[in-house]
């Protein structure tokens, strides 16, 4: 499932955001709930925020048909806690502050904060699984609107949260105006939403579905469109951030002090290892919800270099977070685990429904931080076989939609990464080759075995930097030489002949240089008359990836200011000398 970009075709469309009447066409995609239907999206001439011409459907009906399906994913897979968390969590007061969490969904964010930072915190939500919240989770969720929750009747609170929720609503200065009301006098609203800035060609095309999540956003607010709404109701203290894919608001009537994210991360992980431990794994949402937030503690010590409790979490999360019922092996034995959920794996059909059968959702990152975990440990043939597992795991269920997994594509990626490198040690030079150029190729065409996912430009230009300047000896530059002989010689399918040629004439320039000691002019200009080959708009991702190596290439050639601020973002001979000085 990947966008289609338009043309920029005037249309007449009112912005429910500014009003203007002006708008033009920008993206289409297949309807997250309605797949053989497409959703069009326009960007308003007036604020620049984006307008979904169509119906949209509630969040909690994207699984059709199967509440239980979603509830587990969501909850073993697709919540993002830490993401939902440190906009409220990074408020330099928050332990002083009652919550109220509108749109709580299962309500993961009002349950940590009551736990970790004040016990005045709420929850509210009409969807069925913050029902669910409530059963598991306690009384202080409502599934209710907020206009309905007999709890929450003429109460107020010190802050105020909106997390992904206004694109959802019809009249968006109205709901603001509501959301204003429940503040206290030294209340913070705090709201997130998809940033309109992000749905961008260049960016990866699964995420870009996710933020648009078609059938689903009503809208996409333009950074300064949301900073004007937020004025527009009264606000005198109002920041407005853009973090990759989403707008994240901060508003007041009185000053606040925000620290930095970090300072949210002890009570988070605190939160996760606590709760995984004490949650009633009786019922089928609670038995999900420890499973999700055994895996998050133990990806987030991981991942973070937290080494305080990382045993403790690695052993929660294999004993509750790769199997859904009883596990078919002793989850201390790896070696034997990791065979036991290969077999079943092979056996199992693609998509969700299939793979929950047996399988926590989060099992792709699972076996993506054990394949991690023993790389750490010098385990090196131990880890490639997690990580491969984690690639095929994910294949199974993302084969349909990306949006399966997000976090699991991307995991994927680095997964991708790890067996490639592991060729460049045996020294397989053609099965580097064909990997490279696939990997490559997938930059601009994301791969359909998981749901249309490709790595990020980001990703992608850090492992060719490694690739490329990892390792300095000629020896390396003779295995690149024949790494570029057996692009040349053109012998994958469907991987389009240029990729390969503009790949192998990199490679060139590089083996030679590892080689003899010298950066070629001659080879890079080959590489520069293959780039002029890449112009095709089909091939805009990774064409501005070969360009960027194409200046670092060039400045080591002759080298000088200019290629140097190019090549490696200095600001200038000043700033270079001044991180020169002792």
């Amino acid at each position: 499932m990947t966008p289609r970009w338009l043309q920029l075709t005037p249309r007449r469309l009112e912005c429910p955001i500014c009003g203007a009447n002006a708008a033009r066409d920008l993206v289409s995609s297949p309807r997250l709930d309605r797949p053989a239907e497409e959703a069009r999206f326009l960007r308003c001439d007036g604020c620049s925020s984006l307008i979904h011409d169509g119906p949209i459907q509630a969040f909690e009906h994207i699984q059709q048909g199967d509440r239980t399906l979603f509830l587990r994913q969501y909850l073993e897979n697709t919540a993002g806690p830490w993401e939902m968390l440190w906009p409220i969590g990074c408020l330099a007061d928050a332990k002083t502050r009652s919550l109220l969490d509108v749109g709580c969904g299962f309500g993961l964010t009002a349950d940590l904060w009551r736990h970790q930072f004040n016990p005045d915190a709420h929850g509210c939500d009409p969807a069925a699984y913050a029902l669910a919240g409530r059963q598991t989770l306690g009384q202080h969720i409502h599934p209710f609107l907020l206009d309905d929750a007999p709890a929450l009747a003429g109460r107020t609170f010190d802050l105020v949260y909106a997390s992904e929720v206004i694109e959802h609503v019809d009249s968006p200065g109205t709901f603001v105006a509501r959301l204003a009301n429940a503040l206290s006098p030294r209340g913070v609203l705090v709201l997130t939403t998809p940033a309109a800035e992000f749905i961008a060609p260049e960016h990866e095309p699964a995420t870009v579905v996710a933020a648009l999540a078609p059938g689903f956003h009503a809208f996409l607010f333009s950074r300064s469109a949301l900073e004007s709404l937020l004025r527009a109701q009264g606000f005198s203290e109002v920041v407005v951030e853009q973090h990759h894919e989403r707008l994240i608001a901060w508003a007041g009537h009185a000053p606040f002090i925000r620290a930095t994210p970090a300072s949210a991360l002890p009570p988070y992980l605190d939160y996760l290892a606590r709760r995984a431990d004490g949650i009633d794994v009786t019922t089928l949402a609670g038995a999900s919800l420890a499973a999700g937030l055994a895996y998050r503690d133990f990806k987030e010590r991981l991942l973070r270099g937290v080494g305080e409790g990382l045993a403790e979490a690695a052993e929660r999360a294999n004993r509750l977070a790769l199997w859904f019922g009883e596990p078919a092996t002793d989850t201390s034995d790896t070696e034997g685990l990791l065979r036991t959920i290969e077999a079943e794996l092979l056996g199992t059909d693609e998509g969700p429904t299939a793979f929950g059968v047996r399988f926590r959702f989060c099992l792709p990152q699972m076996a993506f931080l054990n394949g991690t975990a023993a790389a750490q440990r010098g385990a090196r043939p131990a880890a490639l076989a997690w990580h491969a597992l984690a690639q095929d795991a994910t294949k199974k269920l993302c084969a349909s939609s990306a949006l399966n997994g997000l976090e699991a594509t991307s995991f994927y990626w680095v997964s991708e990464q790890h067996r490639l490198s592991a060729l460049i040690e045996a020294g397989d030079a053609p099965a580097f080759a064909s990997g490279l150029s696939d990997y490559l190729r997938a930059i601009d065409e994301p791969l359909a075995s998981i749901g249309g996912s490709s790595p990020t430009p980001e990703m992608a230009f850090a492992f060719l930097e490694t690739v490329m300047d990892a390792l300095v000896e000629p020896a390396y530059g003779d295995f690149l030489a024949i790494v570029a002989g057996e692009l040349r010689a053109g012998n994958r399918v469907g991987v389009p002949t240029v990729i390969e040629e503009a790949t192998a004439a990199l490679i060139s320039a590089v083996a030679e240089r590892l080689r003899t000691g010298l950066a070629s002019e001659t080879r890079l200009a080959t590489l520069g008359q293959c780039l002029d080959t890449l112009r095709a708009p089909r091939y805009s991702r990774l064409r501005t990836l070969f360009q960027r190596r194409l200046e670092a290439e060039r400045a080591r050639l002759r080298p000088s200011f200019a290629t140097l601020s190019r090549a490696g973002g200095y600001a200038g001979g000043y700033r270079w000398q001044s991180q020169a000085q002792p």
